[in-house]
């Protein structure tokens, strides 16, 4: 008998078991509601708690939807106190997250301690780690999935930034989307992509872009739709970070509340506030690859689809869960779209809004910065 056929009954019961303890945590604390639009579709979460959501919900602020339009999803998410973070998954998943394979549905990252079970009725995602445990289930027939977090006070900086991460990239991969570790920068006419590992440049590039008419997409994880050949990134989160010494070359930082990161030696902000700084979509004329350099100023140079490939693959396909090797081929498959580019970026980073306008009208794309 198929994996899922062996996990559909113990899958009911267990949502039923974390919506029953959702429940018991409105009781106590309340429930905290709104709805998002995210890559054109309405998201909606309620939170268990006024501590959760104000913890949560700051990086989705910018997606905020106030249309009366029905959800695609709707999100329950709670926090388990320590005490409760043996809470159970179901045998018959803990055995097959040991003994199983990719053939039945399961999914374990090279890179974290991330599990995922991706069925034809559920999508399961879960971690357990020192500091945290998260465990995503959604009922795709139902479209409702309910996350369970450990306490707060245990959740590392990561979840504030991304917040639901596993839970949306359940979602949305299998629609079609795949999850990328880039930035983007752009407006609704176009954009670009922007590649490079941790600590390569991404957040220096989108930085720099800070406050221009070249708005932010996103930092550090975007949606990317292919569609007809052509490729669009969709935001997530209006989170982003920066070393506390580069804070004063970045002017608009001022006007923002920067606090620190402490899962890596950053400072974290949101721009929730700032909607003139952000962009929901971005078609994607291009994929850059930064590059720092001593020169003085910044150029852009030609870069192979493998080159873009080597560095936006490997650090997206363990990016919270989903299966490697589909992610793999759509990154595969996007690099291949558009044209690639490097970045070498000089010593002062003020010139990077012109360049990248510079390339967008190579591309065809109308001038955005002038």
């Amino acid at each position: 008998m198929a994996l899922d056929a062996h996990l559909e009954a113990d899958l009911d019961a267990y949502f039923a078991r974390l919506s029953a303890d959702f429940d018991q945590s409105v009781d106590a604390g309340g429930a905290r509601a709104r709805c998002y639009r995210i890559a054109g579709q309405r998201i909606a979460v309620r939170c268990a708690g006024k501590r959760l959501a104000t913890f949560l919900l700051p990086a989705l602020q910018h997606l905020a939807d106030d249309t009366a339009d029905a959800a695609s999803l709707e999100v329950d998410v709670f926090a388990a106190g320590v005490e409760e973070k043996e809470l159970a998954l179901p045998a018959a998943l803990r055995s097959a997250a040991a003994t199983a394979t990719t053939s039945d549905g399961m999914h374990e990252s090279a890179a974290s301690p991330v599990y995922t079970y991706l069925g034809r009725r559920y999508l399961i995602s879960w971690f357990t780690a020192t500091a945290h445990t998260e465990i995503s289930l959604v009922d795709v027939d139902r479209g409702r999935a309910v996350v369970m977090l450990q306490d707060v006070g245990g959740v590392p900086s990561l979840r504030a930034a991304a917040p639901l991460r596993s839970l949306l990239t359940l979602w949305f991969e299998r629609r079609g989307m795949t999850l990328v570790h880039a930035a983007a920068v752009g407006t609704e006419l176009g954009g670009l992509l922007i590649a490079a590992k941790s600590g390569g440049g991404k957040s220096t590039v989108a930085l720099a872009c800070l406050g221009t008419a070249l708005r932010w997409a996103g930092d550090d994880s975007l949606l990317v739709e292919m569609r007809e050949g052509r490729a669009r990134a969709h935001s997530l989160y209006c989170s982003g970070s920066v070393f506390a010494a580069d804070v004063d070359l970045h002017p608009p930082l001022g006007t923002l509340s920067l606090q620190p990161r402490l899962d890596r030696p950053k400072m974290q902000f949101f721009l929730g506030e700032h909607g003139a700084w952000l962009v929901d979509t971005v078609p994607v004329r291009a994929i850059l690859v930064p590059k720092f350099t001593e020169q003085t100023s910044s150029r852009v140079a030609p870069a192979s689809p493998s080159q873009a490939l080597l560095v936006l693959g490997p650090s997206s396909v363990n990016l919270a869960g989903g299966r490697p090797a589909q992610r793999l081929s759509r990154i595969a498959a996007l690099v291949r779209a558009v044209p690639c580019f490097t970045l070498e970026l000089g010593r002062r980073t003020a010139d990077v809004p012109a360049v990248i306008d510079d390339l967008l009208a190579l591309l065809g794309a109308a001038p955005i910065t002038a």
